[in-house]
């Protein structure tokens, strides 16, 4: 049963180093769809 208590500490303390280690990767960015600008035509051809 001790076993089991220590696996358990060692999993809070693994989590716990991710999270103070890795927090910076956890950004996150949302992004919201807009409406294509209409971009006035040029032409094809170029001198």
């Amino acid at each position: 049963m001790l076993h089991l208590v220590f696996i358990g500490m060692l999993g809070v303390a693994v989590l716990v180093w991710v999270i103070k280690n890795r927090a910076w990767e956890l950004s996150v960015t949302v992004e919201l769809p807009t409406e294509p600008k209409a971009e006035p035509e040029a032409d094809e051809e170029e001198p």
